[in-house]
């Protein structure tokens, strides 16, 4: 029987090359070498992980997705790339276009408009380019912007879409409100969910008890087929309280659910949703010529 796939469905990847790829004003940078593609490579080999998504690190670089492109374009058989880009360009379509067919970008991250609102044409504008170009829109907004999530769901069915951390993220100051909110979401047949701020939303050490009935809530209103694990790498920043190994036993082992469905979370929903038709290397994690620089 063959071994399940893992794939990281959210990590940040940081140049040590600031002159080629320059940090925005006022970043958040990560502890020195550890949100690299060699630190990240080297966890993946570690805990068996062959594939992972590159979130555009919005903290360090802001609009600028080169580096996200650069790397997923040398590694296209791990690494899938999310772009971000800003709303208000009016070029915005156009760029995404680019990025997707000259770069191999297989994702939009999309945020809220300049006054906050995600119901706004300036971000149809992107999802409809979204559409046409058949990628994954991955959701970052907050409970607040539900309602414009609801609309943009209703209104792009066939558009495959993440809901990322951030929305959940208001269950640490309204719980019910936020699991409400995730319950009406995930009427949408092609929206899903991603799970990867446990460790941040609990107030005990790993595993995290207290949280474990609250995921496994998520986890049923949408499925095991439409949930999917994500670390954050690099924890150091973003979860310094937990090591990466521990982040993925969480839902490798900690959580009371099936064989099933933690292979679903733990690979198959992300492999689907971003690796459709890309054979997996036997390696299982790409080369180092397959670098963007040797700093890395």
């Amino acid at each position: 029987m063959p071994k399940p796939i893992l794939v990281d469905s959210h990590v940040h990847l940081y140049s040590a090359d600031e002159d080629r790829y320059r940090p925005s004003a006022g970043c958040l940078r990560p502890p020195s070498g550890t949100g690299s593609l060699e630190r990240l490579r080297h966890l993946c080999r570690k805990t068996g992980v062959s594939r992972v998504c590159a979130i555009q690190t919005a903290t360090f670089y802001g609009f600028d997705n080169r580096y996200v492109c650069d790397v997923s374009k040398a590694n296209p058989d791990w690494i899938a790339g999310i772009c971000m880009i800003d709303p208000e360009n009016p070029d915005g379509p156009q760029l995404l276009k680019e990025l997707v067919l000259e770069h191999g970008v297989r994702g939009l991250r999309s945020r809220p408009s300049a006054d906050g609102q995600l119901d706004r044409a300036s971000v149809r504008r992107l999802w409809a380019a979204a559409a046409d170009l058949g990628i994954v829109v991955n959701i970052l907004a907050s409970r607040e912007n539900a309602d414009g999530v609801d609309n943009l769901l209703r209104e792009f069915p066939t558009v495959p879409a993440v809901l990322e951390h951030s929305l959940c993220l208001n269950l640490s100051t309204d719980r019910v409100a936020t699991l409400r909110e995730l319950a009406r979401l995930s009427r949408h047949e092609n929206v899903n969910v991603e799970l990867c701020d446990l460790p941040v939303l609990s107030c005990e050490r790993y595993p995290f008890p207290d949280m474990h009935n609250t995921y496994l809530k998520i986890i049923d209103m949408y499925g095991p087929e439409r949930s999917l694990w994500g670390s954050c790498f690099p924890l150091e920043l973003w979860m310094p309280e937990i090591t990466y190994g521990e982040h993925q036993r969480i839902f490798q082992q900690e959580i009371a659910i099936d064989a099933q469905a933690r292979a679903a979370i733990l690979g198959e929903t992300a492999n689907r949703l971003w690796f459709r038709g890309i054979k997996e290397q036997s390696s299982g994690i790409g080369q180092e010529d397959g670098d963007v620089s040797r700093s890395d």
